[in-house]
């Protein structure tokens, strides 16, 4: 069913594009429901992956999909459905309250309360709606879906300071609660950590609403990433009988992961699709439990059994470019480095172009607004400021005057809803109003704006 309208165009899906479609039917057949977050390298094809999985989804009858991605790339989703899989779609403008098919026609509506009732099986949706929490936010959360797949997934996240915690950003909370109400979940993103490593749980914490075998139930250890990143790196050796066991029984693994995982339900009498035990490891018979200390006393690679047998690899899919090349799956691209360093040109400094000195007290300026809104809970504000100042003068000129405004811009551009929606209030009296103040003056003093 995947391959055959791919075939007819002289294309195929690539061998770990195919893998993660089996992988998804895999686990629908185990679980009853996918939980999967995807986060192959950039290049390497997500799009096709998610989407083959959706129209799988859809022609065995699970419900509608709902794909939400930024609106620049909501163009790209459906042309990859229509020319790749040889399926409809329909996209939701958000300016004009209106579907357009995958031929560009467009199908009226009453108006926001129709984004709930899609002309196809696959609708796919900005992110940027749910980023401003219009109408449709609400209405979205009323309906349940066959699958829900998150593009750019990282987005979803905890705005997080110097202390680690923050509340969730409102593309967050929605995932939350319509993963609750959806049978399959799939998550894309080519850098689920941008800023704190605990972001990666933000991710595994929506794949695990509604469907607690992903890290367990309440107080699952799993679901604490300063306790399970020390298992899962090594950095505590768990060796202890009764230790490992409360890891393993929360969530607990299926039988086709390996013969102990088998033995253990046997023992216990644990359906397979049921994923936790509440009795205690001397429920196990001898025989099991000697077979868990070997495994306990035994590296395989270097890597302890913990380390292989986790909840975060059973429900993360991670694909290198590098490692598809060495594997010959996919060409090499060739990059020539420029400038040489053996050739260097008078307008570089060694590898970097050399600045102005406004521009290097701008860039000061800038660091210290996100050293100083950091300690607010905004950490996440630290790469996208710089980002911008980075980008062109223009745009580091017009970010800090609209975070001296605090005005959230109506374009549908998702970069800036998060970055302003989520932006904490700027005091005009503040030190973060002032040093913004003094990026915008270093910049217009040079550039004349």
């Amino acid at each position: 069913m995947v391959e055959s309208p791919i075939y007819r165009k002289g294309e195929e899906l690539k061998p770990w594009q195919r893998a993660f479609v089996s992988l998804f039917l895999k686990h629908r057949e185990l679980y009853g429901c996918v939980r999967l977050l995807l986060a192959d390298e950039v290049g390497v094809g997500k799009t096709l992956s998610m989407a083959a999985s959706a129209m799988l989804s859809c022609l065995l009858d699970d419900g509608p999909a709902l794909i939400l991605t930024p609106a620049t790339l909501c163009d790209q989703w459906q042309v990859e459905l229509k020319d790749k899989l040889g399926i409809p779609s329909a996209v939701w403008l958000s300016n004009r309250k209106m579907w357009r098919d995958h031929n560009g026609h467009l199908i009226r509506t009453r108006g926001a309360e129709d984004i709930v009732r899609c002309p196809f099986r696959i609708g796919i949706v900005s992110t940027g709606l749910l980023f401003r929490r219009t109408d449709e936010y609400d209405l979205l959360l009323n309906r349940r879906y066959g699958t829900v797949i998150l593009d750019e997934a990282h987005k979803a996240r905890m705005t997080r300071g110097i202390t680690g915690t923050g509340s969730p950003t409102n593309l967050l909370e929605f995932m939350r609660k319509v993963a609750e109400r959806s049978k399959h979940v799939l998550l894309g993103t080519a850098t689920p950590v941008q800023t704190h490593i605990e972001e990666l749980w933000d991710l595994l914490d929506i794949l695990n609403r509604g469907a607690d075998f992903v890290l367990g139930r309440p107080y699952s250890t799993w679901a604490n990433p300063d306790k399970a990143l020390a298992v899962i790196t090594g950095k505590q050796l768990i060796v202890d009988e009764q230790e490992t066991w409360e890891l393993l029984r929360n969530p607990l693994p299926p039988a086709h992961e390996g013969q102990l995982f088998d033995h253990i339900r046997s023992d216990l009498g644990i359906r397979k699709d049921q994923f936790f035990s509440d009795k205690p490891v001397t429920d196990l018979d001898q025989f099991t439990r000697d077979e868990l200390h070997d495994l306990l006393e035994t590296q395989n690679e270097g890597l302890a059994f913990l380390q292989l047998n986790n909840p975060i690899l059973r429900h993360t899919v991670l694909r290198k470019r590098q490692m598809l090349e060495e594997l010959g799956l996919i060409d090499k691209i060739p990059v020539d480095i420029w400038p040489s360093t053996k050739e260097p040109l008078g307008i570089f400094d060694g590898n970097g172009l050399p600045t102005t000195p406004e521009f290097d007290r701008a860039y000061e300026a800038a660091m210290d607004f996100t050293s100083a809104i950091k300690r607010r809970g905004a950490g996440f504000m630290e790469n996208m400021m710089l980002q911008r100042i980075c980008s062109s003068i223009a745009s580091g000129i017009s970010t800090a005057k609209t975070l001296l405004k605090k005005r959230v811009p109506q374009e549908d551009s998702e970069n800036d809803l998060e970055f302003f929606a989520n932006a904490p209030e700027i005091n005009e009296a503040s030190a973060e109003a002032s040093h913004l103040k003094r990026l915008i003056e270093h910049l217009e003093a040079r550039y004349c704006f």
